[in-house]
């Protein structure tokens, strides 16, 4: 739905997928984008003939199956996030959790690779799961050693301080 980032290699192809609601809140927004993704997905597999699918998600992994119908070719999944914990922490129904678990478990046996970007993550995955996917990788996400804020002055004794890389959301 994004568009193109600027930083993009050129010997990637995107491909923004169209969709004319914008309001990506709601359960319209998500019944409609669930029934559209799919048969836009296996167009694009047939029109373009990608040698791998990508997803940074399972749901996406999951929407991928007709795609996968019409150009059978392996599906790498990324996991940057857990969205079965994040769930649990955001008091969603328990009827829009096992909808969610569901898809996200469909996407997870559809997906030729998992790469998990810890050894935690992994194990909570496979706990989610209760079986181990086809094949699974860690690509640690590895930061260089914390340094010592330097600017002293900004950090106010007494106060809440919070350093953060990402979105700084409620559930946070």
């Amino acid at each position: 739905l994004d568009k193109q980032p600027d930083s993009l290699s050129s010997l990637v192809t995107w491909k923004q997928i169209q969709f004319t609601p914008q309001n990506r809140r709601g359960i319209v927004f998500w019944v409609l984008f669930t029934l559209w993704c799919p048969i836009y997905s296996a167009w694009n597999a047939i029109k373009f003939r990608p040698d791998r699918y990508l997803a940074f998600n399972p749901f996406y992994s999951a929407v991928l199956l007709f795609a996968k119908i019409v150009r059978p070719t392996p599906t790498v999944l990324f996991l940057r996030s857990l969205v079965f914990m994040i769930n649990r922490v955001t008091a969603k129904s328990r009827f829009l959790c096992y909808l969610s678990d569901s898809i996200d478990r469909f996407g997870l046996y559809l997906a030729s690779k998992v790469v998990c970007m810890t050894e935690a993550m992994r194990l909570d995955l496979i706990e989610f799961l209760g079986w181990v996917p086809k094949e699974i990788k860690i690509l640690p996400n590895d930061l260089p050693p914390f340094q010592a804020v330097t600017a002293a002055a900004e950090i106010i004794p007494g106060k809440f301080n919070i350093i953060t890389a990402g979105v700084l959301d409620q559930r946070k």
